[in-house]
Parts: structure tokens; sequence; C-alpha cells
């Protein structure tokens, strides 16, 4: 042993035994050296199909830092880019995208986490029958691909922003091969969308606010096509919010880190109805994701039919009610009435509350004149 060496070696000893003790490594018997147990071999090795290696530098250069100032953005309710990393952000991707580098890096790390859960949350529900499939916020392509393997009668395409659709192009597609999936560019906020049977938001909803994810489903309800729906994929908290965990703690990271939370299934499923997308279906395929399949109904505010009252005077606009904010003036409108302020209105799909009974959709539940009634349609698959 080399003089001086001791106190080294000591150190080295100590990081190891550490290390072994967190399964990280095993020690070799009788020859005094280490080499990477099972699990690290599994998940931190860079060749492992497997391997977590580039989620875990993300966490450790990005996420770590913000959470040093966890009590910093309790006090002030944002996000703490601006402490950890230098930059003031308003938009939680411009600090996560700081560089290409960072973006790549962060790309890479989501890859690894579609390597593990992709499969069972695309599984989770069969969605062979969705011809067109989009996957927003898709990155580097991992789970769209997942998704054209699975369903190969189904055409996938990614819509991401230009600068990640470029990475995607250059760094995760294998030189001459065919993509299996089409990379569109855009802002999913700004920027036309894709028409799709269905959309899929891994991960995406929990970035944000309500009035954004309200804003942003209601985009999605354009261009979905009549029949398709949204698969929504989030580590779903416990009714009440009182756990699991890991939700709990990811929850309190989207506070150090983004604009949104974790949310119940109740949260997701009031998104969608306010968005267009009433039913909703949950599911848990195991690992750490929730599936949700919200299916598209109307547009809030189109009418799909009208009933007639029976009292009254006045005119009704045809195909669309005056005072239903955010209907479309090219709704389709069938039928006629009496009564100026008449509710004798059907929306096509699920309602909230239940007064009518859906074999009664057709008729009239509207008031006489300038005394109005209101009344509501059961939920029911009727048309």
């Amino acid at each position: 042993m080399a003089p001086g060496r001791e106190g080294e070696l000591d150190r080295d000893f100590r990081v190891l035994m550490s290390l072994a003790h967190g399964f990280m490594v095993s020690q070799v018997p009788r020859r005094g050296s280490y080499t990477n147990s099972a699990l690290s071999s599994t998940f931190l090795v860079s060749g492992s199909p497997q391997s977590q290696r580039c989620m875990l530098l993300y966490l450790a250069g990005t996420t770590y830092g913000c959470w040093a100032h966890l009590a910093a953005g309790v006090r002030e309710g944002r996000n703490q880019y601006s402490r950890a990393v230098g930059i003031s952000a308003e938009d939680p991707f411009s600090a996560i995208y700081r560089s290409e580098p960072e973006r790549l890096l962060f790309m890479r790390g989501l890859q690894e986490t579609w390597s593990l859960c992709g499969g069972r949350v695309l599984t989770a529900f069969d969605l062979s029958r969705f011809r067109v499939i989009c996957d927003l916020g898709g990155g580097s392509g991992a789970l769209a691909q997942e998704a054209a393997r699975l369903y190969p009668g189904s055409s996938v395409c990614v819509f991401d922003l230009p600068d990640v659709i470029a990475a995607a192009r250059t760094h995760f597609l294998s030189p001459g091969a065919r993509p299996s999936v089409r990379f569109v560019a855009g802002d999913f906020f700004r920027s036309r969308l894709p028409r799709a049977d269905l959309f899929i938001l891994a991960r995406v909803l929990h970035d944000w606010a309500d009035g954004a994810c309200v804003e942003l489903l209601g985009r999605l309800h354009r261009a979905c096509r009549p029949g398709g729906a949204l698969l929504l994929v989030e580590a779903v908290l416990a009714k009440g919010g009182a756990g699991p965990l890991r939700s709990l703690l990811l929850s309190l990271n989207m506070m150090l880190q983004a604009e949104g939370w974790e949310r119940q299934a109740s949260d997701y499923r009031n998104l969608a109805t306010r968005a267009g997308f009433p039913r909703l279906q949950l599911r848990r395929p195991g690992g750490p994701y929730h599936a949700m399949l919200a299916r598209r109904g109307p547009r809030p505010g189109i009418i799909t039919g009208v009933g007639s009252n029976t009292t009254g005077t006045g005119s009704f606009v045809t195909g669309i009610r005056r005072d239903v904010p955010g209907a479309r003036s090219d709704a389709a409108g069938t039928g006629s009435g009496t009564g100026n302020t008449g509710s004798g209105i059907m929306l096509q799909g699920e309602t909230l509350e239940s007064e009518v009974s859906a074999p009664q959709a057709g008729s009239d539940v509207g008031g006489a004149g300038n005394e109005p009634r209101s009344g509501t349609l059961k939920q029911g698959d009727w048309k």
C-alpha cells in the first residue's frame, strides 16, 4: 500500500458500504473489490433496456435543485427554477429545455420511463378501433412507437414543440430506418392541432392549472373526430387526496417545477366533462400510473335536438340558444318552438344532473314566455 493511501481507502470503503447498503453495489467475496449489484446493472447502466440513468441524472441536475428550495416554494406557491438553475420561468419547459443537452437529457429520461410503463398504460384499454392516434407532447416518440407496435392498424403521430421534434428526428430515429410514427411540430396551446381519433396525454395535465387544462382539452375536442377519445395517463390521487404517498410527492414536485398538481379521478372527470368529454373510465394497469379513457361528447353549447314549448310567444333561434356560453353559430338545429326563453334543448351525450329519463329526451323541458324553467337530461347513451 502506498504511503498516505490509508485515509483515501477508508473514505472509499465508507462510500462503497453505503452504496452496498442501498443495493447499488456488491462486494466480491475474498477479493476486496466491488461490482454493480443486479439492481444497479438493471437500472443505472446505460446499455440496459430498463435503464433509468438519464432520468436520474435529470432529477439530480434539475428536480433536486428545486426541492432544495421547498420552503420558498410553499411560501410563494410557484416554481423554484430561478433559485435552482438561475432561470425565471413562467413556462416551466423553458427551464427544463434551457439548453440542448438539458433538453436531450429530459427527453431520454422520459423515453426510459415509457420503456418500463408504456405498454401497460397503452393496453389498459383496447385502442385498436382508433385509426388515427396522436401523442400530444410525445417528446422522443417512445410512447408513440410503442402504440404503433401494439396497434399496427393505426396511424400514429407525435405532436410537440419545434425544437423537441427536431431533436427527436436527429437523436432518436435510427438513420435510414423508416419511422413507425410521424412527427408534427407545434405548440398545443397555439398551433393548429392535427385531426385524430385518439389523443394521448401522458403526464401532461399535471403540469398545468385547471384553466389551462380546460383550454387545452377544449382545443382537443375541436380536433378530435366524432366517436373519438382522450387517453390520459397520470398518477391519480386516492379519493379525498390522502394518498398514495408517491402521488402526493409528485404533486408537491409539481408545485416546485410546474404550474399544476396531481389530481383525484373526480377532478380529471370534471375537467374532461367541462371540455366536452363526459364519459371517463379509469383503470390502473399496474405500475405508477393510471390510465383514463374519456370519450368525446358534444362541445358544450352545441344543440343537437330541439323540442317545443306549449305556450308563450316569440321566436326560437334555430340551431342555437342565445344564452348558451360558447355556443357555435354554425350548430345544426332541427325543429322549432315558441316562447322566447324556453329551454327545450338536448345535448348529445351525458349531462351531470338527472331529471328527465333518456326515453323522454325528445320532449320539451322548457318554460313558457318570460318565466323560464330549466330541465336537464339523465345520463345515458341517447343520441
